[in-house]
């Protein structure tokens, strides 16, 4: 992870100078050069885009032990998806989730908070802090509130299939 611009800067675009500023687009792909060095993306590619985030049903599982003889599974299934921030960076940014419910035109931030539509339940927002090795680790998760009827597993919310996700970036 390049933490810094002056890296990412010399890492994809080199000695060349032209539209190598943090707020310009060094490959005119419309992404700027923030954007893709905090998404990370290749900035000297514009075939590499920042992805939008995409949610997708997934599954884990934990063992648990309650005692010496007794062992269980925990099995937690999802539909949405997390972003790791990262931290520290310099310059330092910030960052917005948006929704986008018409393919794009019209973008409205999402802050943590419980989402509806007119079908009901919609998407959870909440930002999760830990850390790895004494390292602050920030991430934002964005799961489905709707469950299947049959199944009860977490599913697509209805009237859901066109929102689009992002991630607006910005220099603190």
């Amino acid at each position: 992870m390049v933490d810094r611009y002056g890296d990412y800067k010399d890492i994809f675009f080199g000695n060349r100078k032209r539209n190598s500023r943090l707020l310009e687009d060094f490959d005119n792909d419309g992404a700027n050069n923030l954007t893709e060095w905090i998404l990370g993306s290749d900035g000297s590619n514009p075939e590499a885009l920042p992805e939008e985030p995409k949610p997708v049903f997934s599954t884990t599982s934990t063992t648990v032990i309650t005692t010496e003889f007794t062992r269980f599974i925990r099995i937690v299934s999802k539909f949405g998806f997390s972003f790791r921030k990262k931290l520290g960076t310099i310059p330092e940014v910030t960052y917005q989730l948006q929704l986008s419910t018409d393919g794009g035109l019209v973008w409205t931030d999402l802050p943590d908070g419980d989402y509806f539509n007119a079908s009901g339940p919609t998407w959870q927002v909440r930002t999760v802090l830990t850390t790895e090795n004494t390292t602050p680790v920030e991430t934002v998760e964005v799961n489905s509130l709707f469950e299947d009827p049959i199944s009860f597993i977490p599913a697509q919310p209805p009237g859901t299939q066109n929102d689009r996700f992002r991630f607006k970036v910005s220099r603190r």
